[in-house]
């Protein structure tokens, strides 16, 4: 692999890293897999209100997931990181410093709609859900044993019905 390939992903796993330790010291117990899980926890409402919110958990996921494969190949072949994934973690971490990051604006927008209308009712603050997901036991995500007790349950009630037509049309 050549020099400029090795800097490259040095200089990606140097950059992510940054942002792991600076979320980590802002609360985000386990750094950026807290923040992924924060944002994840978001009402379909607060990612609406945020314009490329879907575009940054995505962007985010895949950093994450090439930062752990950098992590675990000693000697990559390959360059895996571009120079823009590296422009891209450095940017949010300037973004995340200057509280322009998609959490922190919806903890904005929050706020705003709260002086504007004292009396609307809040959602979840957003600061606790760092702590409530990270202390979480289990890994499924909340209301997940119930959408699957709901699959097995009407997958079990089809496989009823399909038996009683079976055995209507055979005997």
């Amino acid at each position: 692999m050549n020099t400029l390939a090795k800097a490259i992903n040095r200089d990606f796993i140097t950059a992510y890293q940054s942002l792991d330790d600076a979320l980590r010291h802002l609360g985000y117990r386990e750094g950026v897999a807290t923040y992924l899980s924060v944002m994840d926890a978001c009402t379909p409402g607060e990612k609406r209100s945020h314009p490329a919110f879907s575009d940054e958990i995505v962007t985010l996921r895949s950093l994450r997931f090439l930062y752990h494969r950098l992590q675990r190949t000693a000697d990559v072949n390959e360059p895996l990181a571009s120079e823009d994934d590296v422009d891209y973690l450095r940017h949010f971490l300037l973004r995340l410093e200057s509280e322009t990051d998609p959490i922190n604006a919806l903890k904005s927008r929050r706020s705003e709609e709260t002086e504007n209308n004292p009396d609307a009712v809040r959602a979840r603050p957003i600061e606790s859900t760092a702590i409530e997901i990270s202390s979480r036991p289990t890994f499924f995500k909340e209301g997940t044993k119930k959408r699957l007790l709901k699959a097995a349950t009407l997958l079990a009630l089809s496989l009823a019905v399909i038996l009683k037509i079976k055995r209507g049309f055979i005997r």
